[in-house]
């Protein structure tokens, strides 16, 4: 990868090690066995093994790249420099400076720039995880035909009749002054006769790893908003304020403040986002795949999941809360439970069990 590859760039080049590497893994075996007359079939198998991991190891790298890329692992920006910093001219009153953030002593509006949500990477983070599904499949088709080009050529190099034809395949020869080799050979045909035997021995467990990454990725660039608007949830002055409430209002007269909103709007756009099918009506088609709902009904469940688990790390990180900080923050979370609950998501009992501690009355466990 270069120095400063762009995101298309670098999912360019996964792509292409995906499909060249295959086809030519392929071609190489092919080749090396029909060259060698099957003989060296277990140590053809072993180095398809590694040229294969080392191809999956490069696309590892890719995702890793593209996280560097998207952010997703720096560390959050501190808004302000602190008191600690005040007046010294440092980095972070820089960094203070630069990103210009208001924290609304009121209602806790973060203001700064923001334009129209940019949905490129979850684009790019769904494009990784397509190719790395179909990589599974592929990789299984290879083993297939791997376990059938071993059996073949094999099977070949150890027949009696191969030995009678050692002036044409001179390898035969050799393999038959070598007992140790032909025995190995033999066994090795007899383990490719088996459907559950894979050549490529570390594919299963480097393919699982490269799913993983890739999950991790559509997650994290799903939340990565959700961060954002989070950055500065614990310096909100609301929740430490002191409000008189006036005898005629509710006790939950409050509306839910803009960074909770803000996260709603994100994930109502979601459900879009992830459709593979492009938005086509299902019933124009009776017959057809509702594969691509399901998938978007999983993910924004989970999404949704990991969402309420971030958010009850911030809440549960608050200092204190004052009571009218104690019913905003409830109306907060009522809010964003009920979005929640409509996209269906994974944990909501961790936020239902949230709001309850939030709204207990104090002195109650």
């Amino acid at each position: 990868l270069r120095a400063k590859a762009t995101q298309s760039e670098v999912l360019l080049m996964m792509e292409e090690v995906a499909q060249q590497a295959l086809v030519g893994l392929q071609q190489a075996v092919e080749r090396s066995l029909s060259f060698t007359c099957g003989a060296e079939g277990l140590a053809v198998s072993r180095m398809l093994d590694q040229s294969l991991a080392s191809a999956l190891e490069t696309l590892h790298t890719g995702i890793m790249r593209l996280r560097q890329l998207a952010n997703i692992d720096a560390p959050p920006a501190k808004s302000g420099g602190g008191d600690k910093h005040k007046g010294k001219g440092g980095a972070a009153d820089a960094a203070g400076a630069q990103r210009q953030l208001e924290v609304d002593e009121t209602d806790g509006v973060m203001s700064g720039p923001d334009g129209k949500e940019d949905w490129t990477w979850l684009q790019g983070a769904l494009a990784v995880l397509a190719l790395a599904d179909s990589l599974a499949s592929k990789v299984q088709t290879l083993q297939g035909n791997v376990r059938a080009m071993l059996r073949r050529h094999g099977e070949a190099a150890v027949s009696e009749s191969a030995y009678d034809r050692s002036v044409e395949a001179p390898v035969a020869g050799y393999l038959r002054r070598d007992a140790a080799r032909l025995a190995a050979l033999r066994a090795l045909v007899g383990k490719a006769e088996r459907r559950d035997f894979l050549p490529l021995v570390r594919a299963p467990s480097l393919l699982q790893a490269l799913r993983s990454a890739a999950e991790q990725l559509l997650v994290d660039v799903a939340l990565g908003v959700v961060k954002q608007k989070l950055e500065d949830f614990s310096r909100l002055r609301v929740w430490g304020e002191h409000k008189e409430r006036p005898a005629h209002m509710p006790a939950f007269s409050s509306s839910p403040l803009p960074y909770v909103t803000a996260i709603a709007e994100h994930l109502f756009s979601l459900p879009e986002q992830l459709d593979l099918s492009g938005g086509k009506d299902g019933q124009e088609d009776p017959g057809a795949d509702d594969s691509g709902e399901k998938f978007m009904q999983h993910w924004v469940s989970r999404i949704g999941g990991e969402l309420i688990a971030l958010y009850s790390a911030r809440v549960l990180a608050l200092a204190a809360l004052s009571p009218s900080g104690r019913v905003q923050l409830a109306t907060d979370l009522q809010y964003l439970a009920s979005i929640l609950a409509t996209l269906g998501a994974e944990r909501l009992p961790q936020l239902q069990g949230l709001r309850a501690l939030v709204e207990a009355p104090d002195g109650e466990p």
